[in-house]
């Protein structure tokens, strides 16, 4: 047994192109709370996988959402979306999603709201999950802030070693594919884990908690 996190928590996703990261991180999506206030999906990438979300709401970075429900943001990777990013500071109540992490470096405001968020989003009840392929060039508030970290395959060393200093002594090794170690940094508990649900299994739980929610801003 393990613990997920809860409303006000967050966690890191860690792990190199095709490991099952972005997977991995809409399994945990799909346990959120999103029938009782808004998640923000802020897809850099334009991933398929979350393009395969049909009942997500698409918004601009103008766009202001308020009512429970899931919102796929797409910046360009130079795009201002520290606005965006106030407004979920401001009101609270309202989860995050990044796909991919260390593209909010690319703009300094985009980069401060993010780290913002990260070191004073618990309380204002703003949970997160952060995905990143990179780990050595995101903040490390992404680590020093995270109440879960959840490791999939690690090609670069500088990467590895990022993650192995935010992990007990000797915590990762080299895994079946799309197999991932799971830390519960409350709990200081590691627990290795099998794949997670396929993509269509995933999407349609996605999909299937959405239907009763109004796709309305």
């Amino acid at each position: 047994m393990f613990r997920l996190p809860n409303s006000k928590q967050r966690i890191a996703l860690l792990g190199s192109t095709g490991s099952g990261k972005t997977l991995g991180g809409l399994w945990h999506l799909s346990q959120a709370n999103f029938d009782s206030m808004p998640w923000t999906i802020i897809d850099f990438k334009k991933d398929e996988h979350i393009e395969g979300i049909q009942r997500a709401h698409h918004v601009s970075s103008s766009e202001r959402p308020k009512r429970a429900g899931l919102y796929v943001l797409q910046p360009e990777p130079e795009e201002d979306i520290s606005g965006y990013l106030t407004h979920v500071w401001r009101g609270g109540s309202h989860g995050v999603f990044v796909d991919e992490g260390f593209v909010m470096s690319e703009v300094a405001a985009n980069e401060q709201r993010f780290k913002t968020l990260l070191t004073q989003g618990r309380s204002l009840r703003v949970p997160m999950i952060i995905c990143s392929q990179r780990p050595a060039w995101i903040t490390r508030f992404v680590f020093s802030e995270a109440d879960f970290v959840q490791m999939w395959r690690l090609n670069d060393m500088r990467d590895q070693k990022t993650v192995e200093s935010f992990l007990p002594r000797d915590a990762y090794k080299r895994m079946p594919d799309y197999h991932s170690l799971y830390y519960d940094v409350g709990k200081n508990k590691l627990t290795y884990l099998k794949p997670v649900p396929d993509e269509a299994t995933t999407l349609q739980k996605i999909d299937d908690r959405l239907k009763p929610i109004k796709k309305a801003v």
